[in-house]
């Protein structure tokens, strides 16, 4: 027997035989067996596999790092799939399942193993969950930064937060003030106002309603108190210029208190002396005051600095002075004497402000003596009437006195002779509307005209002989007539008394008009009826008049005046009644008043800003609000609408602008007061409508810089280093940066880059600068610079070859006469230095190599004044100016 054994390795032909002898003969037998051995086909051997397949649980933002370890032990090489949701992801033994914030989710895992020999494989599944993670809130801006923050009173901090969720999740934000919540969107406005002196504290909370995810933040705010200005209600006279004359008075006087509380401090000075402490002062002046001075006020809160300070510029007029009179003789006034008397004039008289006095005494309009006497000197024909008059004036300016004395120089007079007069004196009695013709036939036997004066109760009616009394129906009742008959001689005359009784008829009232015409009446609240009545009574009673309101008694003469009110609507009844008091004569009218109903106009107490243009930068808020009310009592409604988008029903409205917000920008508002729905009325609503035309201009945002290379500040290398100037930044309006690299003042570079080279003649020091703008204007520049020092490592003792060309001021400057001049000439060219006068004229003139020159400049023979240096090269030409001084 043979056992013919195999293993995972056998596989192949073999050829067993067997002999079987014997051992006898040559007698044998013999078998061959051709044996195959199929090759089979080893399980896969796995010797680890993380995860154990199954269900698996991460977070977002972790990863799963899948891997097997395993061979075939046929020696095959092994072939993965590694597949997500049926996509293959790896052909390797790993696979790492990756996740971000948005990976949340089931997902099925699954790996393929073959050994590319028959059906053999391995299969296995992961059901991978992928539990949602709630990421950090972003915050792009909080302003003003969290911390403490101190301001005054009256002024606004415009707390915001710039923050989303990156989850996608709506923010919740929640200020506080002390605890208090105050606003919960995104922004909060922390107003004061003069009474918000303190400590305050305000935080802000916000979270993403997902988990815990929240931020906080605190700011420790300080409201400094603010002194308010002082307020004044009133203030006389009005500062500034004022006149007045000697002998008057000013009563200067201020009313005005401290919001904050504070006592008011007063002083006030008369050309820089005080003469008052409390709120008011009196300047007096007499005669002797006349001149220009300064009153002064200052008032103080004692507070802080705040003051309030008046000039008055007060000009004191000289008065005049009344002219003093001791005596006067005769006494002015009539004066009578007989012919051939003397009347002697005279007055003793001064200028109180020592101007002597001027003197015109005229007789009948004719001067007849300039000094302060005059003698009125009379004869036989002199009988008559005079006029003596006298000027007296100061020469200051319109002071002056005037006297009049009217002398009657007598003669002898006959009596008068009457031959007739009608009707007898004594009593007359006549009616109404008779007339009596008074009349006298008289004459003078001196032949001098006769002078007549009728009168009637006492006021003169006729001044010839006869006088006609006429009535009317008005003229009931007793006079007296009197007549006086003169002969102007001398104290000659006739009189005569009637005493007339006229008897009385009661005629009707007339009336020349009435308004309104009695009936009915509309009028609107706020309006005024004058009611008038024109009448009279014939009979020249005097009318009583009653006019009523509702039954009550308002007026009792002839006009009344009915006023109303905002509040007075609804329904009168005006009255009249008119008597003339003579019998039952009167007269009645009606009138039915209809007061209606009027809408007020909106009170408008405060505006901001002023309706009209209104400019302001981006990132900047306007706070629009209005304060009003209805005097009717109505609810006011608001529309405020940005470019015709209602944005606001409330009073105020805030206009808020980012960096994106520039342009022009229309802002309406329209105030209404529902009248015309709260009232039966016919009139339309009350409305007001206010614009503004909004500019936002446009803001440079500043240049940022990502990294600058290699940092600013001082760099020391050796000759033959290199070095990289770099930087990374943009402009966050989107325009294109402008770069300028200079060396020592001479522009290298326009790109953001630039090398600074060196070889072995660099040696020296050099001032590298950087200039970045953004091409929106001259309000954002950025500047940067570099001291570099290039070390000699040559220590060859050459001389040294400048990298650039520069010419330097001359020392010393101003000189007298030697001063030297420095300058470069860089390599591998040559220059030319020229000194040369204002003339333009060329002194001294040289040639130069390139290198390091220090040229020494004898001035004596030259004059003092101003001289110029000139350094030209191939690429370089520089002038600069120095001074001779001897």
């Amino acid at each position: 027997t043979y056992d013919f054994t195999t293993d995972y390795t056998s596989a192949g032909l073999y050829l067993v035989t067997l002999d079987v002898t014997d051992n006898f003969t040559d007698n044998s037998i013999y078998y061959e067996w051709n044996v195959t051995v199929n090759d089979v086909d080893q399980e896969i051997v796995v010797t680890d596999i993380q995860p154990t397949p199954g269900p698996v649980t991460i977070d977002e933002m972790e990863t799963i790092n899948f891997f097997i370890d395993a061979y075939d032990p046929d020696g095959n090489p092994l072939e993965y799939s590694w597949k997500l949701d049926g996509v293959e992801e790896s052909t390797s033994s790993a696979y790492d399942f990756t996740t971000d914030y948005t990976s949340a989710g089931l997902y099925l895992v699954t790996l393929d193993v073959t050994d590319n020999f028959s059906d053999n494989s391995l299969y296995y599944e992961w059901n991978v969950t992928v539990n949602d993670v709630d990421q950090n809130i972003v915050v792009n801006n909080i302003q003003p930064p969290p911390g403490p923050i101190t301001i005054d009173e009256t002024e606004t901090i415009n707390f915001f937060i710039d923050a989303y969720d990156p989850d996608g999740n709506p923010l919740e934000y929640s200020w506080k003030l002390d605890g208090v919540e105050e606003s919960t969107v995104s922004t909060y406005d922390f107003t004061t106002d003069y009474t918000s002196a303190g400590l305050y504290l305000v935080t802000l909370d916000v979270t993403d309603n997902f988990s815990d995810n929240s931020l906080y933040y605190e700011w420790n705010v300080t409201v400094n108190d603010v002194d308010q200005p002082i307020v004044v209600n009133n203030i006389q006279p009005p500062p500034g210029p004022v006149t007045i004359n000697e002998t008057e008075t000013i009563n200067f006087f201020i009313d005005a208190y401290d919001p904050d509380g504070n006592p008011l401090e007063y002083s006030w000075k008369l050309d820089g002396v005080e003469v008052s402490t409390i709120s008011t002062y009196d300047f007096i002046t007499d005669y002797t005051s006349a001149g220009l001075y300064l009153v002064t006020l200052d008032v103080t809160d004692n507070f802080t600095d705040n003051s309030i300070y008046y000039e008055w510029n007060v000009t004191v007029n000289d008065v005049d002075q009344n002219i003093v009179v001791n005596n006067i003789q005769p006494p002015p006034g009539p004066v009578t004497i007989n012919e051939t008397e003397t009347i002697n004039f005279f007055i003793d008289a001064y200028d109180p402000d020592g101007n002597p006095l001027e003197y015109s005494w005229k007789l009948d309009g004719v001067e007849e003596s300039t000094v302060s006497t005059y003698n009125f000197i009379t004869d036989y024909t002199s009988a008559g009437l005079y006029l003596v008059s006298l000027d007296v004036t100061d020469n200051f300016s319109d002071n002056s006195l005037y006297y009049e004395w009217n002398v009657t120089v007598n003669d002898v007079d006959q009596e008068i002779v009457v031959t007739d007069i009608q009707p007898a004196p004594g009593p007359v009695t006549i009616d109404e509307m008779e007339t009596i013709n008074f009349f006298i036939d008289a004459y003078d036997p001196d032949g001098n005209p006769l002078e007549y004066s009728w009168k009637l109760d006492g006021n003169e009616v006729s001044t010839i002989s006869t006088y006609d009394f006429i009535t009317d129906y008005t003229s009931a009742g007793l006079y007296l007539v009197t007549l006086d008959v003169t002969d102007n001689f001398t104290d000659n005359s006739i009189y005569y008394e009637w005493n007339v009784t006229v008897n009385d008829v009661d005629q009707e009232i007339v009336v020349n008009d009435i308004q309104p015409p009695p009936g009915p009446v509309t009028i609107d609240e706020t309006e005024t009826i004058n009611f008038f009545i024109d009448a009279y009574d014939p009979d020249g009673n005097p009318l009583e008049y009653s006019w009523k309101l509702d039954g009550v008694e308002e007026s009792t003469v002839s006009t009344y005046d009915f006023t109303t009110d905002y509040t007075s609507a609804g329904l009168y009844l005006v009255t009249l009644d008119v008597t003339d008091n003579f019998t039952d004569n009167s007269l009645y009218y009606e009138w039915n008043v209809t007061v209606n109903d009027v809408d007020q106009e909106i009170v408008v107490n405060d505006i901001q800003p002023t309706p009209g243009p209104v400019t302001i930068d981006e990132m900047d808020t306007i706070d629009f609000y209005f304060s009003g009310y209805d005097p009717d009592g109505n609810p006011l409604e608001f529309s405020w609408q940005l470019d015709g988008v209602e944005v606001s029903t409330d009073s105020t409205y805030i206009f808020e602008t980012d960096y994106t917000s520039a342009g022009e920008y229309v802002v309406t508002l329209e105030v209404t007061d529902n009248f015309g729905t709260r009232r039966i009325s016919s009139v339309s609503r009350n409305t007001l409508n206010y614009s503004w035309d909004v500019t936002v201009d446009d803001v440079d945002q500043p240049i940022v810089v990502n990294e600058l290379i290699p940092p600013e500040g001082d760099i020391t290398i050796d000759e033959g280093d290199v070095i990289n100037f770099s930087i990374d930044a943009y402009d966050p309006d989107g325009n294109n940066l402008e770069y300028s690299w200079q060396v020592e003042g001479v522009e290298v570079s326009t790109t953001n880059s630039f090398d600074f080279i060196t070889d072995e003649n660099s040696a020296g020091e050099y001032e590298v600068t950087l200039f970045v703008t953004d091409n929106f204007g001259t309000r954002d520049e950025l500047n940067f610079l570099w001291n570099v020092t290039v070390n000699d490592v040559s220590g060859s003792g050459e001389v040294l070859i400048p990298v650039i060309t520069k010419l330097f001021q001359n020392h010393p400057n101003p000189f007298n006469p030697l001063t030297n001049i420095q300058f470069d000439i860089k390599e591998n060219e040559m220059g030319v230095l020229s000194i040369f006068n204002l003339k333009g004229q060329i002194i001294e003139s040289q040639r130069f190599n390139d290198g390091i020159h220090n040229y020494s400049w004898n001035a004596e023979n030259q004059s003092s004044g101003v001289y110029f240096y000139k350094l030209q090269t191939e690429s370089f030409t520089e002038i600069r100016k120095m001074i001779l001084l001897k």
